[in-house]
């Protein structure tokens, strides 16, 4: 989606979507990575439903959605945050990691609940998405690792939210 800039009629989806794109890319496949490198994607991925707003309206299938973008860039900002959970630990930073989880949480409920069409493949997406993070931090929380495998929690949220991401670059 890079290269759809360079065309004479792109318009901001192409760039705001190429903005993504180039991030996402360079969180992912960066030498060394941070957690808190997700947070270039994640401010790119909010000027995703306000740019591609025209795009979506004229796309078929999802023509009466229109919240659906508002959903998926609400629902990116969850995943980001879910994968800094190992860092919100090391830093003693739980209460403020859950009480933004619950807030990204309600609204996006309140996201879901005004639009206008529920899509069940949209819906199933977010709540499986949803339940595995649970999951996950439920076994962290209460499950003791393995000795052989002290890191195997981590390492999961990790593959977990990267194939997230994978899936979030393919898609845009």
């Amino acid at each position: 989606s890079a290269l759809c800039t360079l065309r004479r009629k792109a318009g901001p989806g192409a760039f705001a979507a190429a903005l993504f794109t180039s991030s996402m890319s360079f969180f992912l496949f960066a030498f060394q990575v941070h957690e808190k490198g997700v947070l270039f994607p994640s401010l790119a991925v909010c000027l995703l439903p306000p740019a591609l707003a025209k795009e979506w309206r004229q796309w078929g299938p999802l023509r009466s959605s229109a919240g659906i973008p508002w959903i998926l860039a609400v629902h990116f900002q969850l995943v980001s945050l879910f994968s800094m959970y190992p860092l919100m630990v090391k830093d003693d930073l739980c209460p403020a990691y859950f009480l933004s989880i619950l807030c990204l949480q309600a609204v996006l409920v309140v996201l879901c609940e005004r639009s206008p069409t529920p899509h069940t493949a949209c819906r199933s997406f977010l709540l499986v998405t949803v339940l595995v993070g649970v999951l996950l931090h439920f076994l962290h929380a209460v499950v003791p690792p393995p000795q052989r495998y002290p890191d195997i929690w981590t390492l999961l949220i990790t593959g977990v939210s990267c194939g997230y991401f994978m899936l979030a670059l393919i898609l845009v």
